[in-house]
């Protein structure tokens, strides 16, 4: 599970343009003031998206930061030429060109069909104004990108993977243990909190807003790893949260029902984390589930 939200945030970054794009822009990574590293993730479609995310720390304690933009800019795709223009509300504004050198095609592994699509890669130059998460502004003026055209869907075998050759599955290792999850709702805000043995994860989302000339979204998520941060005892009835990295405080979790090997019950005790940008959250409180109880 821990892997399936990382992924889901920097999934925009890696993959190719989906169904109904005309074409895909990517650009980063850029290293930016602050310690923040910056990807963006744009594509030419009847209502054109831009993503943009800011990863700032180790991996052992990262925290990733997304702004996506659903209306306020244009992309462009034509051939090996791209521009990306328009407004980031509160959170700065894009214009930003690319003419990109067409990359070599590259054979099918053996016993697939399809396409891998077209790819050209260059330099994204021009202008990007962003206010970063720790509130200060930075501008980005060049920064390495690459367009790609095309499904890029091949088929081998009985599997259908991603231009980039994957088996498609996406496992990230992780089913079976146990996995402790809570989901609150505070304001515009949904936060959800992951804790396996070895990883705590927490990520704060904002539905589509409008902010000036743009409509956005935004997605905040720290993960820490450590050794044993989830203890389940009593055959699933309880378990202790412990904390790591931006995380503090403890939780624990008392089963006031079961249901094969899921249990519910309250998450109490002093558990919270700080984001950059955000105000701290207090996950202890609230109801959570813990999934593969039996199994601790």
């Amino acid at each position: 599970m821990r892997h399936f939200i990382l992924a889901a945030l920097a999934a925009a970054l890696i993959l190719p343009a989906t169904a109904g794009a005309a074409g895909t822009v990517t650009g980063g990574p850029a290293k930016v003031a602050g310690g923040y590293t910056v990807f963006l993730h744009a594509e030419d479609r009847r209502q054109d998206e831009l993503t943009i995310t800011m990863q700032h720390g180790p991996a052992r304690d990262l925290q990733t930061d997304s702004l996506v933009v659903t209306s306020g800019v244009q992309v462009a795709v034509r051939g090996g030429a791209a521009t990306i223009r328009g407004s980031l509300g509160s959170h700065g504004s894009i214009d930003l060109r690319l003419r990109g050198r067409k990359s070599p095609a590259r054979k099918l592994p053996k016993g697939c069909t399809g396409s891998r699509g077209s790819t050209w890669t260059g330099r994204l130059v021009g202008t990007l104004r962003l206010r970063l998460p720790n509130g200060r502004d930075t501008t980005i003026r060049s920064l390495p990108g690459s367009i790609y055209i095309g499904d890029g869907a091949l088929r081998c075998g009985e599997t259908s993977a991603p231009g980039a050759g994957g088996d498609g599955d996406g496992d990230g290792g992780a089913a079976g243990e146990p996995q402790l999850m809570l989901v609150k709702e505070e304001g515009d805000f949904t936060t959800t909190f992951i804790a396996l043995k070895r990883a705590l994860t927490v990520t704060r989302t904002s539905g589509p807003r409008a902010d000036g000339a743009a409509t956005v979204m935004t997605m905040s998520s720290v993960s820490a790893t450590g050794r044993n941060l989830l203890s389940v005892g009593g055959g699933g009835a309880s378990a202790t949260v412990k904390a790591a990295g931006r995380f503090t405080g403890t939780g624990t979790f008392a089963a006031t029902m079961t249901m094969g090997d899921m249990a519910t019950g309250p998450l109490t005790g002093t558990l919270q984390v700080r984001l950059v940008g955000a105000p701290v959250i207090d996950i202890a409180g609230d109801p959570a589930t813990l999934l593969n109880a039996d199994k601790g």
